[in-house]
Order: structure tokens, then C-alpha cells, then sequence
């Protein structure tokens, strides 16, 4: 029992340090990647940029889905 409820205080701690890095709703996420200064920014591997596919996990996540 003590094994689940330390992966229960673990998940909920990084589900937290998560909330706190993410500053951006869901919504704004999806619109940033469209804008100059998105388009100005970051590693690119010959197209888009890779921060955008992060992004779209990152999206998943704050809508509580699993990100594949």
C-alpha cells in the first residue's frame, strides 16, 4: 500500500511542477505556433520547428489525454 500511495504523491507532485512550467492554456498553444514570433524562434530539423511537435504533446496533456 505505501508503494501506491508514493506513486500517487509523485504523479501529483509532477502534475503540479507541469501547471507550474505551462504557462499557457491549451488554446493559446494552438495559436502560438502560427504567430511571427513563434516562426522566429527555436530548433528547427528542416521544417517545422521542434518545439511545435512538443507543443501538440504538450496540448494533449493539459486536455488530459495521453500524448501517443
Amino acid at each position: 500500500m505505501a508503494g501506491k500511495q508514493q506513486r500517487a504523491a509523485d504523479r501529483d507532485e509532477t502534475v503540479d511542477t507541469f501547471h507550474e512550467a505551462v504557462d499557457m492554456t491549451a488554446g493559446r498553444l494552438e495559436t502560438w505556433p502560427a504567430t511571427d514570433e513563434s516562426k522566429s524562434v527555436g530548433q528547427s530539423d528542416r521544417g517545422e520547428s521542434v518545439g511545435h511537435a512538443s507543443g501538440r504533446s504538450i496540448i494533449k496533456l493539459l486536455r488530459g489525454a495521453t500524448p501517443s
